[in-house]
């Protein structure tokens, strides 16, 4: 049941939350561990538990202590901005517009990139930088305000009026605030901050994909620097914390799935339909009413009404099919290889026939149907 409603051990579940903990301590520097290592200790082998299967918790965290920054440029989330008309390139030579964006795409790849568009051709510029894997499609987007605030300190701008363009909240959100913890939206508030010595300096939200080209433009790059190589070690920058978690999640995943594999030749019936954990299949099972789970693990565990199961219980004459009456009335039987019930997949419920080695990638949904043809055959023997 573990594995069918997706429910880690008890003995995994604990280590994940003490190993989630110590990792923690080690990054904020409070882990303390005796130096004797002839001493065994639960430290001990939390430590050598994470340097072995659990490395990524000891990758650089961004968040960090509690931070007071002052804001000292403007910002605005205007609910509006969708019926705005926004020049690509400002009149006004004293102008400067920064369109930023980050992006990740479906290999897991992030990237960052920004435009710069003013009259002023010396402050002029595009780019795109890669990140790796690891990081987020929200640092992606503060890196992008970092690196062009970067860029236009190190230019020597001076007296302009600079608005930046963003498409997301969660980033100018992040960096008005005054009290901080996250490391990479302090260094890009700092960055900003300085830049506002000499310039006036705005953050203008904009909607994604709606037309702006300045935005478009940005989106671009931000996704050519997903297929960018890069030579940045991983990580590129620090995670944050929902990546440990994240993670270990996946670690954990991994050791349950070569713990129920390794109870071979046991649960040979579950097997068959969960080869290994299916959080997709899970959490449809749990969206269905008593009845419909009640049935369903039965036809799983082989805990059923179906003559194999009931005939070891003394509660039937024989174990055979009360369709064929050639093979054993299994769950695996029924839904493969009864030729009553084969021959009415197609033409009642619109479902091809399939082999029992298919049943560990066929969905819940598709044998609950078939279940339910099933339920109404067998009616004629009650």
């Amino acid at each position: 049941m573990e594995v069918i409603l997706n429910l880690r051990p008890i003995e995994i579940e604990a280590e994940t939350k003490a190993l989630l903990t110590a990792g923690r301590l080690k990054r904020n520097n409070d882990w303390k561990l005796n130096d004797n290592h002839k001493v065994n200790s639960t430290a001990r082998y939390i430590e050598e538990k994470i340097n072995t299967d659990f490395p990524h918790l000891e990758i650089p965290t961004v968040q960090g202590k509690r931070t007071f920054c002052q804001t000292f440029f403007n910002y605005k989330i205007d609910q509006e901005a969708r019926t705005k008309v926004i020049e690509v390139t400002p009149e006004d030579p004293n102008q400067v517009h920064v369109y930023t964006d980050g992006s990740k795409d479906e290999t897991g790849r992030t990237g960052y990139g920004y435009t710069i568009k003013t009259r002023d051709r010396t402050l002029q510029g595009e780019k795109h930088f890669n990140l790796g894997t690891m990081p987020t499609v929200f640092q992606a987007e503060v890196m992008a305000i970092h690196a062009a605030a970067d860029w236009l300190h190190e230019k020597g701008t001076y007296g302009k009026i600079i608005d930046f363009y963003i498409d997301n909240q969660a980033a100018i959100f992040a960096l008005k605030k005054s009290i901080m913890y996250d490391r990479l939206a302090l260094e890009t508030k700092c960055k900003l901050n300085i830049l506002c010595e000499d310039n006036t300096v705005k953050l203008n939200w904009i909607p994604a994909h709606s037309g702006y080209r300045g935005n478009e433009i940005a989106d671009r790059k931000a996704k050519l620097g997903c297929t960018t190589t890069t030579l940045l070690c991983e990580p590129a920058i620090p995670v944050m914390d929902d990546f440990f978690k994240n993670e270990t999640a996946k670690t954990c995943k991994e050791i349950h799935n070569r713990k129920w594999k390794l109870t071979t030749p046991l649960y040979r019936q579950s097997k068959l339909f969960f080869h290994e954990l299916r959080p997709r299949e899970t959490r449809w099972l749990l969206q269905q009413g008593r009845e419909k789970v009640h049935d369903l693990t039965g036809l799983i565990t082989g805990h059923n009404s179906l003559n194999y199961h009931q005939y070891h219980l003394r509660n039937a004459e024989s174990p055979n099919c009360r369709f064929c009456n050639h093979w054993r009335e299994t769950a695996s039987h029924l839904l493969t290889g009864c030729p009553a019930i084969i021959g009415s997949l197609q033409s009642e419920v619109g479902i091809c026939p399939f082999r029992p080695c298919d049943l560990e990638e066929i969905s819940l949904k598709v044998i609950s149907k078939i279940w339910d043809l099933i339920q109404r055959k067998l009616e004629q023997f009650s």
